[in-house]
């Protein structure tokens, strides 16, 4: 749910966009905030907005985090999903909004090593100068008291946990995206 301000009759603000009532789908519920003032009110639209994508890498579905931004001159987050891994596909709801959109998809980076860090199965580790490689930790368990020297490849221990290498690819964007609307 968004704070609203309901500029007249026919328009309402979400941050800094105005939207139509009726012809961009926004119902206001209230017209006034929790507080008692005039113009916080939520809106709930009755729409979908939905930015659909497939993410690949060497022509394979990859996993990836993806995350949509308004196009404007301070973008603003939209909203987030996972990319399916069999599949590549993602799908973002971004509504109200229902302008052009940029799509970032970036691999997850994780924490810089930390000596002693706990970590559990699957959780990414990089070191703390950057190789253009992370590693993820195949069991639970802590870290080693010194930072290691980072393999290129293959698995190797540190503390009591096993890490495995995988290369840091370069994110992805794409942008200029209109989302299909889609009644609820």
């Amino acid at each position: 749910m968004a704070n609203v301000k309901v500029l007249e009759t026919s328009l309402v603000k979400i941050g800094s966009w105005s939207f139509k009532r009726k012809y961009e789908g926004v119902t206001v519920i209230s017209s006034t905030s929790s507080d008692g003032n005039d113009g916080g009110g939520e809106v709930e639209p009755d729409f979908y907005a939905w930015v659909r994508g497939t993410v690949t890498k060497y022509n394979e579905p990859f996993e990836l985090r993806v995350t949509a931004f308004t196009v404007s001159p301070t973008p603003e987050l939209l909203g987030t999903a996972l990319v399916d891994a069999e599949t590549g596909a993602y799908e973002i709801d971004v509504a109200p909004y229902v302008g052009e959109v940029m799509v970032f998809a970036a691999m997850d980076y994780g924490r810089a090593f930390g000596p002693g860090y706990n970590v559990a199965e699957g959780q990414v580790i990089h070191p703390s100068t950057p190789n253009r490689f992370v590693y993820a930790a195949m069991n639970d368990g802590a870290l080693g008291e010194t930072e290691p020297e980072w393999p290129l490849f293959g698995e190797f221990n540190s503390g009591s946990v096993t890490l495995e290498t995988k290369p840091l690819y370069e994110p992805l964007a794409g942008g200029y995206l209109k989302p299909t609307v889609e009644p609820k």
